[in-house]
C-alpha cells in the first residue's frame, strides 16, 4: 500500500510516468538482484559529493602509521562524539567532535607546518571535518584519514581502546580566530540569520511550518543552560545523520551556540546554497529546487 500511496503523491506533483514494481523488494531479491543495507545514506552521499567536488585530501592508514612511527609533525583529531572515540581510536588521536575542529585546531596545531589528520569511524564525518578546516583557511595542511578506524583495522593496524584524550576548550585567541573564519565561511555559503523576535514568531507558527532548533555545543555546555525547546546535537552528528534529527526537509532549521563559530560552521553545510570549487574555495551557488530556511540565531 505504501507504493500505491507514494505513486499517487508523485502524480499529484505532476509526474506522468509512474510505475509500481510488482511484489516490491521481495520480487527483486527472489530474482537474484543485489540489495544494500545502511543508515544515514543521504548524509553519506552528501559526504561523497563534498569529497568529489572539493577533492578533499585523503591519507592512507599505512601512510599515517609510518608518519607516527617516525615522529613526524602530525596531529590526529578524532571528530566523533566522545563515547565512540572512547570505544576505539587511532593511537595518539585526540577527541575533537564535529564543529569543535575549527574551534580548537589553533591550540592543537599552533605550528602552521603541522599536518592535521581528521578521522572518524569510516568516511563521512572525517571528510566533512577535514573540508571544514580547509574551508576555514587554516594555514596547516589538512587531510582526512581514508577509511577511519575501520580502514585502520582493515589495514592490520592496532587500535587503542578506552582512551580519554580530548582537546580542551579553546583559548581566547583560538575562539576569536574561529569566529572570524566561521563567519566568512557562513557568508560564502549563504547562511541566513534570525533574531530572537523572529524565532519567537516561528515558534508560534509550528502548526503551519515545522521548526527545528539545534544547539551544537558540547553536552556539558548544553546541560549547563540552553534555549527552551532546543535539541543538543553535536555538529558532526547533525551533518552525519541529518535525517535522524530533521525529518522535514523544507522546515525551518535554526542552529545556535554561544559564540557563533560552531553554529556558523554547521549551518554552512546545512545551507541549500553551498558549493565549492576544485581549489577548495567555498562559494555560494543559487539553488532553485529547495526552499529550506536554515538559519542561525544570532
Amino acid at each position: 500500500m505504501r507504493s500505491e500511496r507514494a505513486a499517487k503523491a508523485v502524480e499529484v506533483l505532476g509526474y506522468t510516468k509512474v510505475y509500481i514494481q510488482i511484489n516490491g523488494l521481495k520480487a527483486w531479491i527472489e530474482a537474484g538482484y543485489e540489495t544494500f543495507e545502511g543508515v544515514n545514506t543521504l548524509s553519506k552521499a552528501f559526504g561523497e559529493l563534498v569529497a568529489e567536488t572539493c577533492k578533499t585530501p585523503l591519507t592512507e592508514p599505512e601512510e599515517l602509521y609510518a608518519m607516527l612511527k617516525q615522529g613526524k609533525d602530525v596531529v590526529v583529531l578524532d571528530c566523533r562524539p566522545y563515547d565512540e572515540y572512547n570505544n576505539m581510536c587511532i593511537p595518539g588521536g585526540k577527541n575533537t567532535p564535529g564543529a569543535e575542529l575549527a574551534y580548537r585546531v589553533l591550540d592543537q596545531a599552533p605550528n602552521p607546518e603541522t599536518l592535521v589528520i581528521v578521522n572518524c569511524a569510516g568516511r563521512t564525518r572525517s571528510l566533512i571535518g577535514a573540508q571544514s578546516l580547509i574551508n576555514s583557511n587554516i594555514p596547516n595542511p589538512v587531510s582526512a584519514l581514508k577509511g577511519g578506524t575501520m580502514g585502520w583495522e582493515l589495514a592490520g593496524l592496532k587500535l587503542e581502546y578506552g582512551q580519554i584524550r580530548y582537546t580542551d576548550f579553546p583559548s581566547d585567541q583560538s575562539v576569536k580566530l574561529a569566529c572570524e573564519q566561521a563567519s566568512i565561511v557562513a557568508e560564502k555559503a549563504g547562511v541566513k540569520y534570525v533574531d530572537l523576535q523572529t524565532l519567537k514568531q516561528w515558534e508560534s507558527e509550528v502548526e503551519e511550518n515545522t521548526l527545528y532548533i539545534f544547539d551544537v555545543r558540547q553536552p556539558q555546555e548544553f546541560e549547563a543552560g540552553h534555549y527552551p525547546g532546543s535539541v543538543n546535537v553535536q555538529s558532526g552528528q547533525l551533518i552525519q545523520a541529518t535525517d535522524e534529527y530533521g525529518a522535514v526537509r523544507c522546515g525551518r532549521y535554526v542552529v545556535m551556540d554561544d559564540t557563533g563559530a560552531r553554529a556558523n560552521m554547521t549551518a554552512s553545510w546545512l545551507s541549500p546554497s553551498w558549493k565549492m570549487d576544485y581549489n577548495h574555495t567555498f562559494f555560494p551557488t543559487k539553488m532553485t529546487t529547495r526552499n529550506d530556511k536554515r538559519v542561525i540565531l544570532r
